[in-house]
């Protein structure tokens, strides 16, 4: 009889631990069940926080976020959202809602962004980050340090992002045929030693960016920097976009992209452009791809003309 009622008190500890535990992962968000028709809904940042421990599931903001406070205002700041090996693949809908102060200092941090990494086929659309100020490594940006497979819609980046290579206010770089940045715009500094861009600092091959723009000033302090993208890949596609805000750095810097490799469409740069180097041009550095229907107005001062115009 003892041992029955040892054995009852015990499952029934059980329940009430796993009980508990339910009514906690629930109440990390206002409410939904991170579904496509019933997405968590996330009011604060702590909760904005807790993605992290559902990556695969569906999002949606309900209310503006600031991340001026602790402890994601102190230290290194935030922590991105997914990682090489553990990536975001669901959906966030930020309903044109606002994410404010968003604050990364980590020199030695790789992806150093709001979502460090997302792939097989996650989703970011209609949000808007004000006053980013990032400084991280390699590919440091306000939303998304790596995109390797998933789209960006309708998505607004403003302040400094500062690192060393694949550096972008929006993405850091964007791969995969079926990945593709539509409808979004950056504005601010970027900082960085090479691929470096206003919006995007790579697109690797077959990707695609539509009907984008940026107003950010850029600086790569090496090579590969431009207005809108510092490099472009081969069967790349940049349509419908623009870049207004000024470029500067070492050589192939131009007022859209540095280096293209792909193909540039109905797109422009009015950006004011100077390197200290070779192949400096108002709307391409140097050109492998093709351009169509496409211009440039600003300035160009380097010490020797490259390839652009």
């Amino acid at each position: 009889m003892n041992v029955l009622k040892t054995f009852l008190r015990i499952a029934y500890a059980l329940a009430l631990i796993a009980l508990c535990s339910n009514q906690n992962t629930f109440a990390q968000f206002v409410g939904g069940a991170g579904t496509a028709g019933d997405p968590y809904q996330i009011s604060t940042p702590e909760q904005l926080n807790s993605v992290r421990h559902h990556l695969d599931a569906y999002f949606e903001l309900i209310n503006d976020i600031n991340l001026d406070v602790a402890p994601y205002n102190t230290g290194s700041g935030w922590q991105p959202l997914g990682s090489n090996g553990f990536p975001f693949t669901g959906s966030f809908n930020g309903y044109n809602y606002k994410i404010s102060n968003l604050f990364i200092n980590n020199t030695s941090l790789t992806y150093a962004s709001l979502f460090g990494v997302i792939a097989e086929g996650g989703s970011i659309e209609n949000t808007e980050l004000q006053a980013v100020n990032i400084t991280g490594s390699n590919y440091a940006s306000g939303l998304v340090g790596w995109l390797r497979y998933g789209q960006v819609k309708n998505v607004k980046v403003e302040g400094i992002v500062s690192g060393a290579s694949f550096v972008g206010l929006l993405i850091g770089t964007l791969q995969d045929p079926l990945s593709l940045v539509s409808k979004s715009m950056s504005s601010g500094t970027v900082i960085g030693d090479s691929r470096v861009g206003g919006l995007i600092g790579e697109i690797q091959i077959n990707t695609k960016v539509d009907s984008s723009y940026s107003e950010a000033n850029v600086t790569a302090q090496t090579v590969w920097g431009g207005g809108l993208i510092g490099i472009s890949a081969a069967n790349s596609t940049i349509s419908n976009s623009y870049a207004i805000g000024n470029v500067t750095g070492g050589r192939e810097n131009g007022g859209l992209i540095g280096y293209n490799h792909g193909s540039i469409t109905s797109s422009y740069a009015t950006a004011n452009v100077a390197g200290t180097q070779y192949h400096i041009g108002g709307l391409v550095g140097s050109n492998d791809g093709s351009i169509s229907q496409s211009y440039a107005i600003g300035s160009v001062n380097s010490t020797q003309y490259g390839v652009g115009g």
